[in-house]
């Protein structure tokens, strides 16, 4: 009975670049611009594209030999080149990869996605720098009287009020008088004597004042009254009130104060006898030329406080 033998051929790449096949030059490039694997024809040869290379893939078949003898199992070989698969043709070398090539330009913007779903709540951060104070807002509704609060201090003791109408009779007085003005004892009435030369000084001061600022009108809250002088150059300061015609002095009035025992001043208006309002009058401690109106309930008119003058 035939037996027939088939054999693998040995398809190699030469030096000058073509296929070889059993040592046969297929003259046909192994690496060229068509990259051609070859493969077993129809009539059983190896084709490289459409070249039949006339090398049958099968060799002939040989006698059946005898059987030999077993022989010694030599050293391993090292592993040979993977062989062609099959009846197909053997798989051509993979070429060196090329170049990466450039990157292209960006794509347009695909359409947005669905709203992905809430990730959980993040760790509460640190507390930032307080924020500057906001716009103050509108005035809130009138709130609840409350109750009455603590009597306050006493306060400075006011200017003299106006004489007041003649009393009934008195009871007799102390029969302790005294004829000068210097006793403080109590029980002590003062001599009549004494009254002339509490006028007489009283006369002699009035002729040494001293105006320190222009005659004018001044009754507006918050206007100035400039001296000539630095008001602490006296022991004494009068004002002027009241109401004139022109240069008179119907009405006026002179109301001591002393600058050295108060910061502010209160000083009635009189016209003719009957008070009219009052003024308060504010020491400039910066400035001591100046006494400023902090306060005044006369309306106008040639009334108010007409003349600061000084007493040294």
């Amino acid at each position: 009975m035939e037996q027939s033998i088939s054999f693998i051929p040995e398809i190699y790449i030469g030096e000058n670049g073509n296929w070889f096949i059993n040592g046969y030059d297929t003259g046909v490039k192994a690496r060229g611009d068509d990259g051609i694997t070859p493969h077993i024809g129809e009539n059983g040869n190896w084709h490289i594209g459409e070249t039949d290379t006339g090398t049958p893939a099968r060799g002939p078949e040989g006698d059946k030999g005898e059987k030999g003898e077993p022989g010694s199992m030599g050293p391993q070989g090292a592993t040979g080149a993977t062989g062609p698969q099959g009846l197909t043709g053997p798989q051509g070398l993979t070429g060196p990869q090329g170049p990466t090539g450039a990157i292209g330009p960006q794509g347009a913007t695909g359409p947005k996605g669905d709203t992905g779903a809430a990730g959980p709540q993040g760790p509460t951060g640190a507390t930032g720098p307080k924020g500057d104070p906001g716009v103050i807002g509108p005035q809130g509704p009138k709130g609840d009287k409350g109750d009455k609060g603590d009597t306050g201090a006493m306060g400075a003791q006011g200017p003299q009020g106006i004489q007041g109408v003649k009393g009934d009779k008195g009871d007799p007085g102390p029969v302790n008088i005294a004829n000068n003005l210097e006793t403080t004892e109590e029980g002590y009435a003062l001599d009549a004597r004494q009254g002339k030369i509490l006028r007489d000084t009283l006369s002699n001061n009035l002729g040494k004042l001293v105006a320190i600022s222009t005659f004018g009108n001044y009754v507006k809250k918050g206007e100035v009254i400039t001296l000539t002088e630095d008001y602490t150059n006296f022991k004494m300061l009068y004002a002027k009130t009241g109401w004139d015609s022109t240069t008179g002095i119907s009405g006026i009035q002179i109301v001591p104060f002393m600058p050295q025992q108060c910061n502010v001043a209160l000083i009635p208006v009189f016209v003719r006898g009957t008070l009219l309002g009052c003024e308060s009058l504010t020491f400039n401690s910066a400035n001591h030329r100046q006494i400023i109106i902090s306060e005044s309930n006369i309306t106008g008119g040639n009334t108010g406080i007409r003349q600061i003058l000084g007493l040294r």
